[in-house]
């Protein structure tokens, strides 16, 4: 004999009426809420905005600090903290002329305490190495072109037959 299956309860209509009437109450709620929000965002924005405004205060005080060693567990110290500069001097615009060529050297003297002579031999000996260049809006000839590429960039050089630089 075959065992008779129970019958899947459905909602009766009592039980529909009381769901619907619970969703109907809890979308009214979200109504609510959402027009209560745009009242104040639109209408009372101004009296909340004074109020919050008013109730700021603003004071600026520096902190003092000193940028500790690193030490290690005998105290002696492994790394610390040091000022340090880097000075990149390209010859070509030091030399362009003797103005910036004074002013340059004048200043390089003075505040990184370098010996003018030195210095002024260090740059002109620093500027032999420069690459001859053309111009390329002037070239007619037989020219060579350079192509470096990698995985993030591209380079590319055109040289005449005399080895100037003519674009990069």
């Amino acid at each position: 004999m075959k065992k008779r299956r129970k019958p899947i309860k459905r909602l009766n209509d009592a039980m529909k009426r009381r769901t619907m009437i619970a969703c109907g109450i809890i979308a009214l709620l979200f109504v609510l809420l959402i027009g209560r929000l745009i009242y104040f965002s639109i209408f009372k924005n101004g009296i909340y905005k004074r109020q919050v405004l008013s109730q700021q205060n603003y004071s600026s005080e520096t902190l003092p600090y000193k940028r500790g060693d690193i030490l290690d567990r005998d105290g002696n110290t492994l790394a610390t903290s040091q000022k340090m500069y880097t000075l990149v001097l390209e010859p070509k615009n030091i030399l362009r002329s003797e103005e910036v060529q004074k002013a340059t050297i004048d200043a390089l003297h003075k505040y990184m305490k370098l010996d003018e002579d030195k210095l002024l031999k260090f740059i002109k000996r620093h500027n032999k190495n420069t690459i001859k260049t053309c111009d390329i809006s002037k070239f007619n000839g037989n020219c060579f072109l350079g192509i470096d590429a990698g995985t993030t960039t591209t380079k590319v050089a055109l040289n005449d037959e005399d080895g100037n630089l003519c674009f990069s």
